[in-house]
């Protein structure tokens, strides 16, 4: 099952999350598996939860919304927030979240489809491609294989910036 929503943040939103990711100090992570070539993730911050008085208030706003437009699961807990900025030159290996649900939220001001930064899903038989688009919504399972992509050579001034909330049963 995947669920993609456009619009799901408005522009005031997306003004908003924009100034808070361009707040951030991203580091950039080597990433030491043995692998033959190297890869590097660039992110923000992985933030594990055990209690909803952890988040943020830009984090309870998000939660909240998708619990307000009946997005959430009952079974469902949410487990970890991550802030992602892919930048161009950056590689990804397919990966699994938890036993719950995934959900993306694209949250750049601006993006063009020339500047690629697509989640791809691999559902077998099926494999899917998701551009980011701003204030657009991807909701998958999360033990959906799935990786991030750059963005392209032809944007090398912005990263794409995403919001994942993943939930766990």
């Amino acid at each position: 099952m995947m669920r993609v929503i456009d619009n799901f943040l408005t522009s005031y939103e997306l003004n908003e999350y924009h100034s808070v990711f361009s707040k951030m100090a991203f580091s950039q992570s080597y990433d030491n598996s043995n692998k033959v070539n190297e890869r590097y993730k660039s992110f923000a911050t992985k933030k594990n939860l055990f209690s909803l008085d952890q988040l943020d208030d830009h984090e309870k706003y998000i939660y909240l919304k998708l619990q307000k437009n009946n997005l959430l699961y009952a079974d469902e807990v949410l487990k970890a927030i991550f802030y992602n900025a892919l930048r161009v030159g950056d590689k990804f290996e397919w990966h699994k979240d938890w036993a719950g649900h995934t959900f993306l939220l694209y949250v750049n001001k601006i993006w063009y489809p020339h500047w690629g930064g697509s989640t791809f899903l691999k559902d077998f038989p099926f494999s899917k491609r998701i551009l980011p688009s701003p204030g657009r919504l991807l909701i998958f399972k999360g033990t959906t294989l799935h990786k991030g992509s750059a963005p392209s050579i032809f944007n090398q001034a912005f990263a794409r910036y995403s919001l994942v909330y993943q939930f766990t049963k």
